[in-house]
């Protein structure tokens, strides 16, 4: 199947993205997370956002809820370590067919807020 790249949507406002969260289909909710971390929304909102989506029943929504964060820290240049570092190691735990999405999120993590984030398995 070939892959149709289409550009991400803006959103001005938090109202519409409320919105799709509650009701959006899959595919906008596979999305809005990056639409909404590359939109002029205040950064803090769209971490609760992804974090949120985090928590989805959906694999594919948390690895890109997760990708979302490193888009933050690349644009924001900020993110609540304590909130945010324990949900990447949860699903980099737990994800198996999007494991490398997450991987590849806490490496853009780490690079742009100079972060290490200890991947071993706690004893």
């Amino acid at each position: 199947m070939a892959r149709v790249y289409r550009q991400l949507p803006v959103y001005e406002d938090t109202g519409a993205v409320r919105a799709l969260l509650e009701q959006g289909s899959r595919q906008e909710l596979l999305t809005l997370p990056l639409a909404a971390a590359q939109s002029p929304l205040d950064a803090e909102f769209v971490q609760d956002l992804c974090l949120q989506l985090a928590a989805s029943g959906d694999a594919e929504v948390r690895a890109n809820a997760c990708l979302g964060l490193a888009y933050i820290a690349r644009i924001a240049g900020r993110l609540d370590r304590a909130r945010v570092e324990p949900v990447l190691l949860h699903e980099l735990r737990e994800q198996v067919e999007f494991r490398w999405r997450i991987e590849d999120a806490i490496e853009d993590i780490e690079l742009y807020l100079d972060w290490a984030i200890n991947r071993e398995p706690a004893n």
